[in-house]
């Protein structure tokens, strides 16, 4: 029998002890580099906000044309609301709204799928909340709104044009 070749034990298994020390040395610092980014939330463990987290998510675009039903005690109006601009950025958004008793504005914000709105029409306004959906062929908004008298109603509109 001649010396053992490259990679061959020795025979007395120094070889493959100091292979088993390599090895285990390499998990070592794998599992001392995961750990780290784990704790960070960094690289795989980075983590998406939940969907509608405030501030994080990315707006849903509201300009168009949208057909409204507000409720407001016990009755009801169907109002048109031309949302006519919108920033995607800041989510931010105004428009006119077209009523019964006359036009008015709109202005308000989207913060993820939340909506902030206030409607002025002559000397009075409507603040209210609403979600905005949106399954990719239809979107809406439904929410509640108040006035400074103390009123409340709630809002259903659907946007039937962009």
């Amino acid at each position: 029998m001649g010396a053992p070749g490259p990679g061959e034990d020795q025979g007395d298994g120094r070889d493959r002890l100091g292979l088993v020390s390599r090895v285990l040395v390499v998990l070592a610092v794998c599992a001392v580099f995961t750990g780290i980014l784990a704790v960070t939330g960094a690289g795989p463990f980075t983590s998406a906000p939940p969907a509608g987290t405030p501030g994080v998510s990315a707006p849903i675009s509201v300009r168009g044309t949208w057909l409204a039903v507000f409720y407001y005690r016990a009755s009801s109006t169907l109002e048109t609301l031309r949302l006519t601009s919108d920033d995607p950025t800041t989510g931010t958004f105004a428009g006119t709204v077209d009523t019964p008793v006359g036009d008015g504005s709109i202005t308000g914000k989207v913060i993820g799928d939340a909506v902030r709105f206030t409607i002025s029409i002559g000397l009075g306004a409507e603040s209210g909340t609403a979600t905005v959906t949106s399954d990719g062929r239809t979107t809406t908004i439904n929410g509640d709104f108040s006035n400074a008298s103390g009123g409340s109603g709630t809002i259903s509109a659907t946007r039937v044009s962009r």
